[in-house]
């Protein structure tokens, strides 16, 4: 999936209702937040892949063509 896209065109993709997304990104939020991870996750949306996962990982991808 590609990063900017609404609760409905996620629910598509997933054949999920456009609630049942929502429910589900509030109950993910809600875990980041008690868990003191959500600005590091906040800060992952921001940053190149390959600063969380190496050059490794994203050569690898590349190459197999994901």
């Amino acid at each position: 999936m590609k990063h900017g896209m609404s609760q409905l065109e996620v629910a598509k993709a997933l054949g999920l209702s456009r609630v049942r997304v929502g429910q589900i990104e509030r109950k993910a939020l809600r875990k980041l937040k008690n868990s003191g991870k959500l600005d590091k996750f906040l800060d992952l949306l921001d940053a190149p892949i390959s600063e969380y996962y190496g050059e490794e990982f994203v050569r690898v991808k590349q190459e197999s063509g994901e």
